[in-house]
């Protein structure tokens, strides 16, 4: 059975040690209500692409060569993703390297460089990305169906946002936007499996103060009414007459 226990960092952030019987391995994550249904229309795409540029690098761990070789030194998973609902970061690695694994996270995620000269070679990387997406037909799909069912409202655009606003984002409004979205109020950390070799002794807190304190940020707006939405038609085809 899970034994949880909860706390708040300085900075308002929830911080849940979930301790699981049975497994030798501990994970660590950390998420923020900052995904792509918080974005303003002219920022969409900001949010996944700012899951990006945090890997690039922090204070200790100040290029994407140090976070993955250090993760690597320590069997280490390391991923992320952002969806509309949020953005989040996670480690799993060996129970004994918990603690390390929680200064890389708090590192790099906490306190990014976002280095200017780093924002066009990951532009790049995230418009390759964006291409292959509409060589999906499964994610187009999906495209079409959220736009018909949520219009303009943010839940109809897609997380990955259009190629041309990935040109245009700059350094300052990437900034801007993590310091109005990563509020720790709005986010979550969780130290999940075996948390034997986590100290209980204020060095958690501590990493995770790495985190800014933030003004806690508006509510997303909520989702419209589904209904009414646009139906596509086959070229050439008339549809059916009712039964």
């Amino acid at each position: 059975m899970a034994r949880i226990t909860s706390s708040t960092a300085p900075n308002g952030l929830p911080v849940q040690r979930i301790a699981l019987d049975g497994t030798r391995a501990t994970t660590i994550l950390v998420a923020f209500d900052a995904g792509a249904r918080t974005e303003r229309a002219e920022e969409n795409g900001m949010a996944h692409f700012l899951e990006h540029l945090v890997f690039k690098g922090g204070q200790l761990y100040d290029d994407y060569r140090k976070v993955n070789e250090t993760a690597e030194r320590m069997g280490g998973s390391l991923n992320a993703y952002t969806s509309h609902d949020l953005v989040a970061f996670h480690i799993t690695v060996r129970a004994e390297a918990a603690l390390e694994a929680m200064d890389l996270l708090t590192d790099f995620v906490g306190r990014p460089k976002i280095d200017r000269d780093e924002l066009d070679k990951e532009r790049g990387v995230v418009i390759q990305e964006i291409q292959r997406y509409k060589d999906q037909p499964a994610s187009v799909a999906e495209e079409l169906i959220d736009r018909a069912a949520f219009g303009d409202h943010p839940l109809g655009r897609t997380v990955l946002g259009p190629e041309e606003h990935l040109r245009t984002f700059t350094r300052e409004g990437i900034v801007a936007f993590r310091e109005r979205r990563w509020a720790g109020a709005r986010g979550g950390a969780f130290i999940v499996g075996n948390v034997d070799h986590v100290p209980a002794n204020g060095a958690v807190a501590e990493l995770f103060q790495r985190f800014p304190t933030l003004d806690v940020p508006s509510p997303f707006e909520p989702a419209p009414p589904v209904g009414g939405g646009a139906r596509r038609r086959v070229p050439g085809r008339q549809p059916r007459p009712p039964a």
